[in-house]
């Protein structure tokens, strides 16, 4: 089981949420609208890929890319797709951009 660090409850993952939401009583929960469970999976899943991206916006101004990290980048041409930016230069993450 994943131990989460919200306050040192358990946190399940969205695949646990998924199987409560199949079957509740064999895993000893509270019967619970399974539609509820595999909602909240969904998003945890939605916030765990957000977590693990750094967002690129473009200052048109000044001709850089700004990091959702806190930093800056400058193309001599292009922007991170044609020079084929995967991961950000300051945090690791995968780069999305707007």
């Amino acid at each position: 089981m994943n131990r989460g660090n919200i306050t040192g409850h358990y946190v399940p993952t969205p695949n646990e949420l998924r199987a409560w939401a199949d079957n509740p009583a064999a895993n000893g929960i509270v019967p619970v609208y399974p539609v509820t469970l595999r909602n909240i999976a969904a998003e945890l899943e939605r916030l765990q890929a957000k977590a693990e991206t750094c967002l690129w916006s473009q200052d048109e101004d000044e001709d850089m890319w700004e990091t959702e990290c806190g930093r800056a980048w400058q193309f001599t041409e292009g922007g991170p797709v044609e020079n084929e930016m995967t991961y950000c230069h300051g945090c690791g993450k995968r780069v999305i951009h707007e």
